[in-house]
């Protein structure tokens, strides 16, 4: 869907430029990255930051400023990526940076196998093109473990209970989370024909298991609400989703393909179909009134890299980028 755009921002053209393979980008698009809004506005939140006042999860943070420059293609070299990545490389697990933004409970919560700091640093890491930390490899293979542990489940009692109105995980059940589907789309060191089957049959469970409510981890007499950003829903239209759900459609189904599980083996059959209905996208994406999800960039949305969407071009050019990057991986795993 790449022949959709027109006059892409700058930030778009980069990522077509390294998706081709050229390392190589002009002065003119470097700059107009920097120009960006959103980019600009990290670059301000950079400017103020040290490593003892730096909020490290949430808006305004320290992730959300990484996954900005990772997902704009601002250089890792440029002085406030770097910035930001020298903290968190020297920066080691235990440090009180990593507990600004995230529950108390982080340890006991990490603890019971589910995402917070460690997990939330590797997926920071890996997404600047890090992935031989051992830390990162750890998260790696833990990340691997929660989907496989979905195989063994029917049903949602066969990992949660209800009580008081609300669903909890039990006790040694592990589940995938977005930090895990995360790590899994933007590393690659895990891929391989064996690999990828297993995450395939995961993801049909999971699609199987749908819809699946929000189920909280009890850590001692507390309840927490895990990070389950874009874990609820797997197979779908893009246009039957309301606007704030066709964000999280483009990225779920951008990682999914990143996996490699968009395969021929995939039963995610309304996704498939809605990704070849090209009109049909572009229409349902004219259509969108709350565009928050995908302009406001944070730890659990943003998807727009362009400017604004003052014209309806700009709109267009975001949904093309997003389906060109899912049939690209798509081909490039099974090519």
């Amino acid at each position: 869907m790449f022949n959709y755009l027109c006059n892409p921002s700058a930030a778009i053209r980069k990522r077509l430029s390294l998706l081709d393979g050229k390392n190589g980008v002009s002065e003119q698009d470097e700059s107009g990255i920097h120009k960006i809004k959103t980019v600009a506005e990290c670059f301000s939140i950079v400017d103020k930051m040290t490593s003892e006042n730096v909020l490290f999860h949430g808006y305004d943070s320290l992730e959300n400023c990484i996954k900005v420059f990772a997902e704009y293609a601002v250089d890792k070299k440029e002085e406030h990526y770097q910035k930001c990545l020298d903290i968190i490389e020297s920066k080691k697990d235990g440090d009180s940076l990593y507990k600004r933004g995230i529950t108390k409970n982080a340890e006991l919560f990490e603890g019971k196998g589910y995402s917070a700091s460690k997990a939330i640093r590797a997926s920071l890491l890996i997404c600047s093109g890090i992935e031989s930390e051992k830390e990162t490899k750890l998260a790696i293979q833990h990340s691997m473990e929660c989907f496989k542990a979905v195989l063994a489940y029917e049903r949602i009692e066969d990992y949660a209970y209800q009580k008081n109105g609300k669903w909890i995980y039990r006790d040694g059940k592990l589940f995938p989370d977005y930090y895990n589907l995360r790590i899994l789309a933007l590393s690659s060191e895990w891929k391989n024909e064996e690999t990828i089957r297993i995450l395939t049959e995961s993801v049909n469970r999971l699609a199987m298991l749908q819809p699946i409510p929000s189920i909280f981890v009890k850590v001692r007499s507390q309840l927490i609400a895990p990070g389950s950003y874009l874990m609820h829903d797997f197979d779908s239209s893009f246009s039957d989703n309301d606007d704030n759900k066709k964000a999280e459609w483009l990225i779920r189904n951008e990682y999914f393909s990143r996996m490699g599980v968009l395969n021929n083996k995939c039963n995610l059959r309304k996704v498939k179909e809605s990704i070849n209905d090209k009109k049909v996208l572009v229409e349902s994406m004219l259509s969108i009134k709350n565009n928050y999800a995908f302009t406001k960039w944070g730890a659990y949305s943003g998807v727009s890299l362009e400017d604004d969407w003052l014209k309806k071009e700009r709109r267009i050019n975001d949904l093309a980028f997003r389906i060109g990057l899912i049939s690209h991986y798509s081909n490039e795993n099974f090519a």
